[in-house]
């Protein structure tokens, strides 16, 4: 059995030293298997920002590659925090993806992910460290309200859809501790907190 995992660079794992939160639950899973149980290989295809647009065109290609057969894919997926960013191009702000947009290709994604497999899980959205209500990188502005919004549509959309959907942002809000110092990216705790979470669901999605 596969599960394939998509998203970003929280998903990718970025400044978590242990690999980030789909490499610690990888990791439970190969502990597991050494001691006996039946094998779970986790694909981790997250991009550091990555949307939901690039997303949806990279899927088709990824899974024809990754998979063995239908029956032994499952998928896992976040993503909406790089679409909720602004440009910023001179004094304009821009959305990355406006939020039709986004509905659309999550539609899209999920639609594209059912060809291959029903055992579908989403992980909710992310936020930004709570000492701040902005954050900066670069050309690009992220703010707690957008990614609020967009985490929302997102749920409302899992739901409507009939997908196992994750919420973690109440795990993580308000506690500095789970933020890398950009703001933005989990640190190890935040990474770990997501590993917990995830983890039940995970092992559920695999039945």
């Amino acid at each position: 059995m596969r599960i394939l995992v998509f998203g970003d660079s929280i998903a990718f794992g970025g400044y978590d030293t242990k690999g980030g939160w789909v490499d610690r639950i990888k990791h439970v899973f190969l502990e597991e298997h050494v001691n006996g149980a039946d094998r779970i290989n986790i694909l981790n295809f997250g991009i550091g920002g990555d949307t939901s647009e690039f997303l949806l065109q990279r899927i088709e290609s990824t899974v024809q590659s990754a998979r063995i057969s239908d029956k032994d894919i499952r998928f896992i997926f976040s993503i909406g925090v790089n679409d909720s960013r602004l440009k910023l191009e001179g004094n304009e702000k821009t959305p990355q993806t406006s939020i039709d947009d986004y509905r659309r290709n999550i539609r899209e994604i999920l639609t594209l992910f059912r060809k291959y497999s029903d055992k579908i899980l989403c992980v909710g959205l992310t936020t930004i460290d709570p000492s701040v209500d902005d954050v900066y990188p670069k050309t690009y502005e992220y703010s707690r309200d957008r990614i609020t919004e967009y985490g929302q549509a997102l749920e409302q959309i899992c739901e409507h859809e009939n997908i196992a959907f994750i919420e973690v942002v109440s795990k993580i809000a308000g506690k500095p501790e789970m933020f890398f110092r950009d703001h933005l990216h989990l640190s190890d705790e935040g990474h770990q907190k997501i590993a917990e979470i995830v983890l039940p669901a995970a092992r559920k999605l695999t039945q």
